[in-house]
């Protein structure tokens, strides 16, 4: 039995961890206060808790890190105990991989990625020279699409950056260990279609790596819609992905364990919007698994104990993965098609919000919590999952009643309220 720190934030993840890999011992952490979990981490107590790790570890040694959910929350941590404790370090630049725009200073030169400047609080970004739209405002420390916003104009600039700062400002407190700050970032809108790649690194070299295209995205927003894996681009596309994804994990200094990179491809040229000393979250682990019959978590498990993933790789099944996101302010009524779908072969549904009965559901900008259901379609054949897809994506219909908002400033009113209640109640 080996024992590892792991980095939680669902007290599903303690089960997950016990039922997966009952052969192992878990020290669970979070930000969060979970029942069951063996520690609780907040900036503030960073170090008392390195402490505590150092004399268990003394006791008996952890073999490493890993992750469960929320693992975005945590890279920076990880980093830290790591070092203290003198387990393998997944990066060697951790602040690269955390601060968007450390990251953009560590790409130049080496990797094609968006141009890029710092946009502080009280800045105001619509007044700055020399501006090209379309072009992107996004935290500066983020993750999952949070606050990411496509401005054409500087009245969109300027609306977007109200509602998101006031967003980010909520955010840092909410999320202090991986959000330190609410400095935005302003950036070169890249045009082509997304790709994600999840590479699992050996001393600094890829022993594999996984390519998804990522389904259109839409609106002003970049919530995510779907993926799917393997890559429908051709040989030759896919290499150039995979060489820019390998390129950004060397630039950043990530040495070993999982990265996972977004790479948009246009014209020939793989410009890397960022890349994380992590592993993919959402569904990720459910798509390689169903993909590829591998388990992401036991290959790292696996990999600290000494035994690295063996190529080549043989593709599964063909996976197309579907978000249903909200927009705005709706009121779900029903999901026709659903229940049909749940018969179908090469239907598996992964989560769903929706109970049966009318439900609100709140999504940019207001929340980027806004999926309603997400589910797989899935088959060997690539035509036939194709055929699957399309089909349940015409039959799997929400009808509700949307109140949409294209400004993302009702973020400054609604966090403004929030934030005097919390004070109040505090």
């Amino acid at each position: 039995m080996a024992r590892f720190i792991c980095f939680i934030h669902g007290i599903g993840d303690i089960a997950e961890f016990r039922s997966d890999f009952p052969e192992h011992d878990f020290f669970f952490i979070s930000q969060n206060s979970i029942p069951g979990a063996s520690a609780v981490v907040r900036p503030e107590t960073v170090e008392q808790t390195i402490e505590e790790l150092k004399r268990l570890h003394a006791l008996q040694p952890f073999a490493g890190i890993v992750f469960g959910s929320g693992l975005e929350l945590y890279v920076k941590s990880a980093d830290q105990f790591a070092s203290a404790l003198g387990l393998r370090r997944f990066v060697s630049n951790a602040e690269a991989v955390r601060d968007k725009y450390a990251m953009r200073r560590a790409f130049a030169g080496k990797v094609a990625c968006p141009e890029s400047r710092v946009v502080k609080a009280g800045e105001d970004a619509a007044t700055l020279p020399d501006l090209k739209f379309p072009c992107v405002l996004k935290p500066r420390h983020g993750f999952g699409s949070i606050c990411v916003f496509k401005a054409r104009n500087r009245g969109e600039l300027a609306s977007a950056q109200k509602g998101m700062q006031a967003a980010m400002a909520f955010l840092v407190r909410r999320h202090p260990l991986a959000i330190p700050s609410d400095d935005m970032l302003l950036e070169s809108f890249v045009g082509g279609m997304e790709h994600n790649v999840e590479l699992f690194l050996a001393n600094g070299n890829s022993v594999f790596e996984l390519v998804s295209d990522k389904l259109p995205m839409e609106g002003a927003y970049f919530v995510k819609t779907g993926h799917v894996m393997p890559s429908r681009l051709s040989p030759a596309d896919v290499n150039r992905v995979k060489e820019a994804a390998r390129a950004a994990a060397t630039a950043v200094g990530i040495e070993w364990g999982w990265a996972h990179a977004e790479i948009k491809l246009a014209d020939g040229v793989a410009n890397v919007i960022e890349i994380a000393a992590r592993p993919g979250g959402g569904y990720t682990r459910k798509m390689v698994k169903l993909a590829y019959d591998l388990d992401m978590r036991r290959i790292l498990i696996d990999a600290h104990l000494g035994s690295l993933p063996v190529q080549p790789l043989r593709e599964k099944n063909t996976v197309f993965g579907r978000n249903i996101v909200s927009e705005g302010i709706e009121l779900v009524f029903s999901m026709p098609g659903l229940a049909t779908a749940r018969k179908s072969e090469g239907f598996m549904e992964l989560r769903n919000r929706f109970i049966g009965m009318p439900r609100i559901f709140v999504g940019p900008p207001l929340s980027f919590d806004s999926t309603i259901m997400s589910y797989f379609a899935f088959e060997p054949s690539a035509e036939k999952a194709t055929e699957i897809f399309n089909r349940l994506h015409t039959q799997i219909r929400v009808r509700r009643l949307r109140f949409q908002m294209k400004s993302p400033a009702p973020l400054a009113v609604l966090f403004g309220i929030i934030a005097k209640f919390r004070r109040q109640k505090n």
